[in-house]
């Protein structure tokens, strides 16, 4: 019974592994951008957003697509930070911008935020639009790598500030999303989670073949149709308490001595 364990912790952990490994590729995001996700505190407003996002498959660029809907008052610029929830972290790219609060002038090519309470903005982010911050170490125009990281692991934030809240209206951090091409994959290789599956559903088997054995005989005993008209005390099949065998296999289990806890 150890050694089964102990085979049974290490596949989970193999297991494990292997997901976070997944989690690393992922080339699609979303986010839903809520007035109550701002900090130092929520901010009330009816107004929502999203932001989606996909890797190209060279890895090099970013397309994306940020909505905002009933703004307190007309949107002014949006971003992703680096930062975790309930954080205030700084600017790494630009998603929109206007012309009161414009992209820095090495930062080319960065979308206008449609006028007004309400928009949809698209672009698309390569390292040229990386701009920091610097001083959490994100280098400027270099550390895209950086940038996918925070997005994959939950430490970045899409954010859409506006004239009434300046530090941001809506904002939401980007959590990855499965492409359908990865799931096809998935299939073709079932990989560690299908071996693991396997092998917990094998250790009642393994373990307590006398429990197997029981859960047959009720099986056996539920297919009798007079089973539904026998008396209470006889719908269970006879327990094997007097079995060494089972006693030995069952000692710490609550079925002992031909008696299950419930029922009379």
């Amino acid at each position: 019974m150890k050694k089964l364990l102990f085979a049974g912790l290490c596949i989970f952990a193999l297991c494990a592994m292997s997901v976070a490994a997944d989690d690393d590729d992922n080339n699609a995001f979303h986010a839903t951008l809520k007035g109550i996700n701002e900090t130092p505190g929520p901010v009330a407003t009816a107004a929502t957003g999203s932001f989606d996002a996909t890797l190209s498959a060279d890895g090099t660029t970013l397309s994306y697509t940020v909505t905002y809907t009933n703004l307190n008052a007309p949107v002014t610029q949006s971003h992703i930070h680096y930062g975790l929830s309930k954080e205030t972290g700084g600017v790494m790219v630009f998603l929109c911008q206007t012309a009161a609060a414009p992209a820095p002038a090495t930062d080319l090519g960065v979308a206008t935020c449609p006028a007004g309470v309400t928009g949809t903005v698209t672009g698309t982010i390569t390292v040229a639009n990386l701009i920091g911050p610097n001083g959490q170490g994100i280098t400027p125009g270099v550390d895209f790598d950086k940038f996918l990281n925070a997005l994959r692991t939950g430490a970045s934030y899409a954010n859409v500030h506006s004239t009434r809240s300046p530090g941001g209206e809506v904002r939401g951090p980007p959590q990855g999303l499965q492409m359908p091409g990865d799931r096809l994959e998935l299939r073709r290789k079932p990989g560690l989670l299908a071996v693991m599956k396997r092998f917990l559903l094998r250790m009642p088997r393994l373990a307590f073949p006398e429990l197997l054995r029981l859960r047959l005989q009720v099986r056996d005993h539920l297919s009798n149709r007079s089973f539904l008209h026998a008396p209470p005390s006889s719908r269970l099949p006879a327990l094997p308490g007097n079995s060494p065998h089972f006693t030995s296999k069952c000692r710490r289990h609550p079925i002992q001595s031909g008696r299950i806890p419930g029922v009379s």
